[in-house]
């Protein structure tokens, strides 16, 4: 055997394991997911946050009237329900 022959084989044999490993790499990739993000328009505070694997949830406060709706958001089915609506006490936030 050649050195150009035994070149040639140890590059191929190189290129098979990376394409392998780009295949691995991007079949494995984890599902993008909303974190814990928040903004502030206007007179609304609207928050989201994790609840399980197949839902979110959804925070809107209204900081004029003080009054915060928490809205579940089913990922799988795409579906959007009021879960409950509450007063916020600013005095607990440290406002006021």
């Amino acid at each position: 055997m050649d050195n150009k022959t035994y070149a040639i084989g140890v590059l191929s044999i190189t290129a098979v394991i990376l394409l392998v490993a780009v295949l691995i790499i991007s079949s494995s990739t984890p599902a993008a997911r909303a974190g814990e993000i928040s903004s502030v328009a206007g007179d609304f505070t609207i928050s989201v946050g994790h609840a399980t694997n197949d839902s979110e949830l959804l925070y809107i406060v209204d900081n004029t009237t003080e009054r915060m709706c928490v809205y579940g958001v089913n990922r799988k089915t795409g579906k959007v329900g009021l879960l409950q609506q509450l007063p916020v006490d600013p005095a607990q936030l440290g406002g006021k």
